[in-house]
């Protein structure tokens, strides 16, 4: 990171928390994240209410969106992928692996779903009706543009697809113990 583009996220971040210890405090802390989770919950500035400026406040999260950048990372904890030849006759490319991930990336990926709940609840509150506002239509997508960002380019890895019955999918400890319980009763039953 240049000298010029850390100081530019430096001083958004303090901008947007108001506060001047992010002009020489480290950007790329995890406990950074936390912060802007708290800040984004209890902050009056994000209650949106009928006398809300819009405008303004979509100037703050342009503002934050270029204080985060690529996330409040160093990436350290991301591992080199290793590449598998598969034997498959079917497909014959090669597949990148990733081992499972470690406490440190889970936790930096918790911290930006929590930013992104936050974020997404703010523009869930925004109520806009088209064209008649369009400062407010202008203001929740700058919220949305930022939550996307956060959700698929900051993060590490995707999330976890769920599956029907709210599991991670693939994973389902019902429906494995369904269908091992209906063999065991047609086995039973020959």
């Amino acid at each position: 990171m240049g000298a010029s583009h850390g100081f530019k996220r430096r001083l958004a971040l303090a901008s947007f928390l108001k506060s001047n210890t992010y002009l020489t405090d480290d950007l790329d802390d995890l406990a950074t994240m936390n912060v802007l989770t708290t800040w984004l919950h209890e902050n009056k500035t994000f209650k949106i209410r009928d006398n809300t400026d819009f405008h303004k406040l979509a100037a703050r999260f342009d503002t934050l969106d270029v204080a985060i950048g690529a996330g409040l990372s160093r990436f350290e904890f991301c591992s080199e992928a290793t590449t598998i030849k598969t034997d498959s006759p079917i497909n014959t490319s090669t597949v990148t692996s990733r081992s499972a991930p470690s406490v440190e990336e889970s936790n930096f990926n918790s911290a930006i779903d929590e930013v992104v709940a936050e974020l997404r609840s703010i523009a869930f509150n925004i109520r806009d009706s088209g064209a008649t506002h369009m400062r407010r239509t202008e203001c929740k997508t700058a919220i949305e543009k930022l939550s996307y960002r956060l959700e698929f380019a900051a993060r590490t890895r995707p999330k976890p697809k769920r599956g029907i019955f709210g599991t991670a999918e693939g994973t389902s400890d019902v429906i494995r113990s369904f269908v091992t319980r209906r063999e065991q009763d047609t086995n039973n039953e020959n």
